[in-house]
């Protein structure tokens, strides 16, 4: 799905899979992405936006989180995977789940 110039308002969900958006505005909308293919946004503007992530993308966020919880050197390993200098940015231990 292709999206030009348009404006998505507060608690708008927009699926993410696949869609290209260029020059539009993301107001308190609610991502949602599932894992398909990645999205595009070209010249596009976000304020105060959230991200939900479903099905596959979902459980990789969940193993992400799992590897950065349980391993003394996940939080560096996930940092890494995401394209962010471990060294450059401090890394405090998650809580961890019972």
């Amino acid at each position: 799905m292709r999206y030009q110039k348009q404006a998505f308002g507060e608690g708008e969900k927009v699926a993410l899979d696949g869609a290209t958006f260029t020059a539009c505005s993301f107001y308190k909308t609610c991502f949602e992405y599932s894992g398909g293919a990645l999205p595009e946004f070209i010249d596009c503007r976000m304020e105060d936006c959230n991200l939900k992530l479903t099905e596959a993308a979902g459980r990789t966020a969940a193993f992400l989180r799992r590897v950065s919880e349980r391993n003394s050197g996940g939080a560096n390993a996930v940092l890494g995977i995401l394209g962010i200098d471990p060294a450059a940015t401090p890394v405090s231990k998650a809580p961890t789940q019972s």
